[in-house]
C-alpha cells in the first residue's frame, strides 16, 4: 500500500466520527422540529375546539333569544287581538243593554197579581214570551264572554258601581248594596256598564225609641 493511499484512509478514519455526530445532531433537530410542529397542532387543535364551542353556545343563545322573541310577539298579538275583540263587542253589546233592562222590568210587571184572572193569564203569556226574547239576549251575551254583574249585598265599589243614595235597613251590612236599580255588565276585565245601586246605612233612632232606651 502506498502512502498515499494510507494517508486517505486515516484521513476517513478521521471524519467519519464528526460525519455521524451532525448526522446526529441533524436528527434530534429534525425530531425536535416534528415535536413542536406537533405540540403545536395540539394547541391549534384545542383552540380550534374551544373557538367552535362559543361559536355553538353563542348560536343556541341567539336561538333561545330568537324563540322568546317569537313567543312574546304572538303573546303581544293575541292581546291586542283580544282586546280589539272585546272593544268591539263592547260596542255592539252597549246599544242592547237598555233593551235588555226594558224587558226585565216588563216580566216583573207581569208577574205582578191582578185582580182579573183574565188579565192575569193574558199578562202570563206575554210574560212567558217576553222570557224567552230574554233569555236568548242572554245566551247570545254568555257566547260572547259577557257578565252580568248583579252586585246585591257584596261592598260597595266606586270602581264598579254607581251610587244612587243610600237606605236606610238592617237586612244588609252598612256600606253594603241593598238595592241594584240598574244592572252592570262586563267582558274580561273591562267594563261595558256600571250597576247602578243604593247603598245601605244603620236606620237612625226615632224619638219614641231613644226614650224608651232612656226609660229602661
Amino acid at each position: 500500500m502506498s502512502k498515499d493511499n494510507k494517508k486517505q484512509e486515516k484521513q476517513e478514519e478521521t471524519t467519519t466520527p464528526e460525519v455521524e455526530s451532525n448526522e446526529t445532531e441533524e436528527v434530534k433537530a429534525e425530531g425536535s422540529k416534528d415535536a413542536k410542529k406537533e405540540k403545536k397542532k395540539e394547541e391549534s387543535d384545542a383552540e380550534k375546539i374551544v373557538r367552535l364551542e362559543e361559536e355553538l353556545k353563542a348560536e343556541k343563545d341567539n336561538a333561545l333569544r330568537a324563540h322568546a322573541e317569537m313567543v312574546n310577539f304572538r303573546k303581544r298579538q293575541e292581546k291586542e287581538r283580544t282586546t280589539w275583540n272585546n272593544l268591539t263587542i263592547k260596542d255592539i253589546v252597549s246599544a242592547f243593554l237598555d233593551p235588555i233592562d226594558n224587558l226585565e222590568r216588563s216580566v216583573e210587571a207581569a208577574s205582578t197579581e191582578h185582580n182579573s184572572e183574565e188579565v192575569e193569564g193574558k199578562l202570563s203569556s206575554l210574560s212567558d214570551g217576553v222570557k224567552m226574547v230574554l233569555q236568548q239576549f242572554m245566551e247570545i251575551l254568555d257566547r260572547k264572554k259577557v257578565e252580568c254583574v248583579d252586585p246585591k249585598g257584596e261592598l260597595f265599589d266606586p270602581n264598579v258601581h254607581e251610587a244612587y243614595g243610600q237606605i236606610e235597613t238592617d237586612e244588609v251590612e252598612e256600606g253594603h248594596i241593598a238595592a241594584v236599580f240598574r244592572k252592570g255588565y262586563k267582558i274580561g276585565d273591562s267594563l261595558i256598564r256600571t250597576a247602578t245601586v243604593q247603598i245601605a246605612k244603620k236606620p237612625t233612632e226615632t224619638e219614641d225609641a231613644a226614650q224608651e232606651e232612656k226609660k229602661d
